[in-house]
């Protein structure tokens, strides 16, 4: 299985570092042995057009991406709506033919949002060598859904002002932390988290599927 990142930009190098810390971060999460190859795309819509050509040579393939606003809840199951309802609102992407709902994932509305579920790792991270953290900055949300991106980011912007230069912004600086947050705990506070861990069939005891079943 192949799946398709937003992330990284242009640059190789940045590309070759996303795919590597996304790699350790679904070894964590128990892939080991039987690991989808990870592919960063640069822009969102870069990850969307290679993923539809993907479909349509016959590879197995997954969509993943920012939603970039908070997916809305469907008021008849209480649930978040289909990912490709959502995209199809927000942004005038029609689902590819042949494309299913299990085939098309968010970070919720960015990766950043991943890094306030595990906060003690941010903080762990931003505790060491030159790298200072105001750990109060950082909301304890049991869940990431509803955190719009502009908050995430000001909200990891500040916690780090303290690190001067080596305060946090978008860069190779994610993929340092992405390949050490935990899982479990992202887990925890998304449900697309556990969306698309249970389509990678992780099999572990911190995982219940069963509300997508």
């Amino acid at each position: 299985m192949k799946i398709y990142i937003e992330g990284a930009g242009p640059s190789e190098a940045a590309r070759t570092e996303c795919q590597k810390a996304f790699a350790k971060f679904f070894e964590s999460a128990g892939l080991k042995g039987r690991m989808p190859r990870t592919i960063a795309c640069g822009s969102r819509n870069e990850a969307f057009d290679k993923f539809k050509t993907a479909l349509k040579i016959g590879e197995d393939a997954l969509l993943l991406i920012d939603s970039e606003e908070p997916v809305p809840i469907d008021s008849e199951t209480g649930k978040p709506v289909s990912p490709w309802n959502h995209v199809e609102k927000r942004d005038g992407w029609n689902r590819p033919d042949g494309a299913t709902d299990d085939q098309i994932h968010f970070m919720v509305v960015c990766m950043e949002s991943w890094f306030i579920a595990d906060r003690q790792q941010f903080i762990r991270y931003y505790s060491t060598g030159n790298r200072r953290c105001n750990e109060k900055a950082i909301p304890d949300h049991n869940t990431v859904e509803l955190i719009l991106k502009q908050t995430a980011f000001h909200c990891l912007k500040i916690a780090t002002s303290p690190s001067g230069n080596a305060q946090y912004s978008k860069g190779t600086r994610s993929f340092d932390i992405l390949a050490i947050i935990r899982p479990e705990m992202v887990a925890v506070a998304s449900y697309h988290a556990r969306r698309l861990f249970c389509r990678l069939k992780v099999d572990q005891t911190w995982l219940d599927c069963s509300e997508f079943e």
